[in-house]
């Protein structure tokens, strides 16, 4: 095809904060995992894997297979919360990065994610 630019597996993002090898990475609607480290002032963006299951850390609280899972990029932790709960005006929303891919107990500190794109 002419047209074909990528699979789209990997793709360089350019996130607003400086980020670790393994961390989530997450930049208007999509969801990585950085392969290497990345400074925002070295301005030359991060590699990212796109797709796969990742052992990423997590809050506490069981996992059902399949449950939606959110990304709390202050605790750089997976949760199953959709924000920080708190009132209107210090309301964090949090980006939604996958699917549990496994069942994860309450007090497991990581839990397998999907990424989902």
């Amino acid at each position: 095809m002419k047209n074909f630019a990528q699979t789209g597996s990997r793709l360089r993002l350019f996130p607003s904060v400086d980020v670790a090898a393994g961390e989530v990475v997450t930049v208007g609607g999509l969801v990585g995992i950085a392969f290497a480290n990345y400074q925002v002032a070295d301005g030359d963006g991060v590699v990212c894997d796109l797709s796969g299951v990742y052992e990423l850390p997590k809050a506490a609280g069981a996992w059902t297979q399949g449950q939606k899972i959110y990304y709390n990029h202050v605790n750089k932790i997976a949760t199953t919360a959709a924000d920080n709960g708190l009132s209107s005006g210090s309301k964090v929303e949090y980006a939604v990065i996958g699917l549990a891919a496994d069942v994860a107990t309450a007090d497991a500190v990581t839990g397998q994610v999907l990424l989902k794109n």
